[in-house]
C-alpha cells in the first residue's frame, strides 16, 4: 500500500475566485440644466485593471477627465447642448475583470444605471423694433409640495436599524432642505448670521448621531435668500410613516415662520419606531384600540432571538401609503389653485415589504383565512380601510398579487390611480420636470434577493412615467458612501 500522503507533491491546492465583480454608479446630483455638469463616481466590487472609459455607455452628453483605479473612478458627465434627452450611465456586462479573470455580469442590477433629467434648451428673445421697457424682476420663486413617505418599520430595529434610520434621514433631509432652496429659501447661522448651502449643512450633519443633529439645528434658521431677486414663497411638507399602520403629519415652511422648516428638519431625525416606544405591548398605546386592531395573538408576540423585537409591532403597510399619496396628490390635481406648483415626492424603503400574514389576504400556517384586517388610514388620507398588502415578494424577489376583502386586485388598481394623477398634474403644470419623483431602497447587505425585490418594485410596480413627461428615478442604498452630498 502506497504511504506517501505526507510528501509534498500529493497534494494540489488550487485557489478559487468565482464572485462575478460589479459595479455601483452614483452622481452628485439628479438634473441638469445648461451649463452645468455633474460629477459620476464608479465603485466596484474588485480591483480591476482593464476598466476604461470606453467600457461606459452614456446617452444624452457625454464623459471627460475620467480617472482612477483599482475599485475607485470619476468622471464628468456634461449633457448635450439645446437638449431635453435624459443623460443614461450604464456599464453592460463582460467589460472589466477582476484578478481572477471573472467579467462584470451585473448590468441589470439597479446601481448600475444612473439617470438624470436634462433640459439644457435655451430661448433666444425675438428682436424688438423699439426699445422695451426694464423687465421687472421676477417676485416669485417655485411653490409647492414635498412629500417624504419614510419606512418606520421594526425592521430597523435590528442590529444594522441605526444605519438604515440614518441613511433614510439624511436622504429626506437632502430633499426637504434642496426644495426649500429651490422655494427660495437659504440656511443661516444664528450666531454669525452667515448663510450656508444645504450641502454644507448636510455635511456637518451626516458625521453626527441623530441627537447630535437635532442639537446642531438649533444653531440655525431659515431665512429668505437675500442673494436673488425673488420673494420665498410657501413650502408645504408632507410627511407620510409607514410600519403596522400610516401615520401622516404636516409642515409649512414660510417667510412668516422659517423656524417650521428647521422643526420639520429635527421631526425627521426624531422619528421612532413603534416598538422603540411601546416595546412588547399595547398596554399605553392608544392607536391600536383607535385603529380597531384586535388583541396581540401568540404570533404577535413570538419572538425569533430575545434580542430582537417581536411581531408586535411588525409589518410595512406600503400599499396604504402610497394609497395615502394617491389620495393628497388627486386632491391637489383638483384644486385649480395648487395643481400647477410643483411636487417633488421620495419615497424610501427598508427591505421588503411585507404585511404580517395572519393580518393579509393570504395563506400559510399562520393564517387561518383569506380575510385581511382592515386598517383605517388616517383622515388626512382618506380614511381608506386597508385589508391587504396586496404584492409580496418572495425570498427571489419574484411579485405574488393579493386581493382584497372586496375581492380587487387593489395594488394595480392603486399603481394606475397613482400615476395618473401625477401625469394629470404634468398636463396642468408650466414646466413637467417641477414633478419629481425619487425611489430609495436601503439594502446593506447587499441581498441579490432584495436587489431584485428592489428593481422590479421600483421599475414596474410603482412609478411610472412612460406616458408623460414628469421625472422618476430610483437607487439602491447599499452604505453612507453611496449618498453625495
Amino acid at each position: 500500500n502506497n504511504k506517501d500522503e505526507s510528501d509534498a507533491n500529493n497534494t494540489v491546492t488550487l485557489t478559487v475566485d468565482t464572485i462575478w465583480p460589479t459595479i455601483a454608479i452614483s452622481s452628485d446630483v439628479t438634473s441638469l440644466k445648461a451649463g452645468e455638469t455633474a460629477a459620476i463616481t464608479f465603485t466596484l466590487s474588485e480591483a480591476a485593471t482593464d476598466f476604461v472609459v470606453g467600457d461606459i455607455d452614456d446617452t444624452g452628453g457625454s464623459l471627460s477627465n475620467f480617472s482612477g483605479s483599482g475599485t475607485s473612478y470619476s468622471a464628468t458627465f456634461t449633457p448635450t447642448a439645446d437638449s431635453t434627452t435624459n443623460g443614461v450611465l450604464h456599464v453592460a456586462n463582460d467589460k472589466f475583470s477582476d484578478a481572477a479573470g471573472n467579467n462584470n455580469k451585473d448590468e441589470s442590477d439597479a446601481n448600475n444605471t444612473v439617470t438624470l433629467t436634462v433640459d439644457t434648451t435655451t430661448s433666444t428673445p425675438s428682436p424688438s423694433p423699439s426699445p422695451s421697457p426694464t423687465p421687472t424682476p421676477d417676485t416669485t420663486s417655485e411653490k409647492g409640495d414635498v412629500y417624504l413617505l419614510l419606512d418606520t418599520s421594526t425592521s430597523m430595529r435590528h442590529s444594522e436599524g441605526k444605519d438604515h434610520s440614518k441613511f433614510q434621514c439624511l436622504l429626506a433631509l437632502e430633499a426637504f432642505a434642496q426644495d426649500a432652496e429651490r422655494a427660495g429659501y437659504q440656511f443661516q447661522r444664528r450666531d454669525t448670521n452667515s448663510t450656508i448651502t444645504s450641502t454644507q449643512l448636510l455635511q456637518t450633519l451626516a458625521n453626527q448621531t441623530s441627537t447630535q443633529a437635532i442639537q446642531e439645528l438649533d444653531n440655525y434658521t431659515i431665512i429668505d435668500n437675500p442673494n436673488d431677486s425673488n420673494t420665498a414663497d410657501d413650502l408645504n411638507i408632507h410627511l407620510i410613516t409607514y410600519d403596522y399602520h400610516v401615520q401622516h403629519n404636516t409642515f409649512t415652511l414660510s417667510r412668516t415662520n422659517p423656524t417650521s422648516g428647521i422643526d420639520t428638519m429635527q421631526s425627521i431625525l426624531s422619528l421612532k419606531m413603534a416598538g422603540q416606544v411601546h416595546g412588547n405591548s399595547i398596554k399605553n398605546n392608544s392607536k391600536w384600540k383607535e385603529l380597531g386592531l384586535p388583541d396581540p395573538n401568540r404570533f404577535d408576540l413570538h419572538k425569533g432571538r430575545s434580542d430582537r423585537p417581536s411581531n408586535l409591532y411588525a409589518g410595512t403597510e406600503l400599499l396604504g401609503a402610497l394609497e395615502g399619496l394617491n389620495y393628497l396628490l388627486n386632491n391637489k390635481a383638483n384644486d385649480t389653485s395648487r395643481r400647477d406648483q410643483s411636487t417633488k415626492i421620495s419615497l424610501f424603503l427598508d427591505g421588503r415589504p411585507e404585511r404580517r400574514s395572519w393580518w393579509d389576504t393570504r395563506t400559510n400556517s399562520a393564517s387561518d383565512s383569506i380575510t385581511g384586517q382592515a386598517i383605517p388610514l388616517p383622515e388626512s388620507l382618506g380614511k381608506e380601510d386597508i385589508t391587504t398588502s396586496g404584492l409580496l415578494y418572495d425570498n427571489k424577489g419574484n411579485p405574488h398579487f393579493f386581493k382584497n376583502n372586496q375581492g380587487q386586485w387593489q395594488w394595480k388598481a392603486m399603481q394606475n390611480d397613482l400615476n395618473a394623477a401625477l401625469d394629470r398634474l404634468a398636463t396642468y403644470s408650466t414646466d413637467p420636470t417641477t414633478i419629481q419623483v425619487n425611489a430609495y431602497g436601503l439594502n446593506n447587505t447587499d441581498s441579490t434577493s432584495l436587489n431584485a425585490t428592489y428593481q422590479d418594485l421600483f421599475s414596474n410596480q410603482s412609478f411610472d412615467n412612460s406616458s408623460s413627461n414628469w421625472s422618476y428615478s430610483h437607487q439602491t442604498i447599499q452604505s453612507l458612501g453611496d449618498i453625495n452630498f
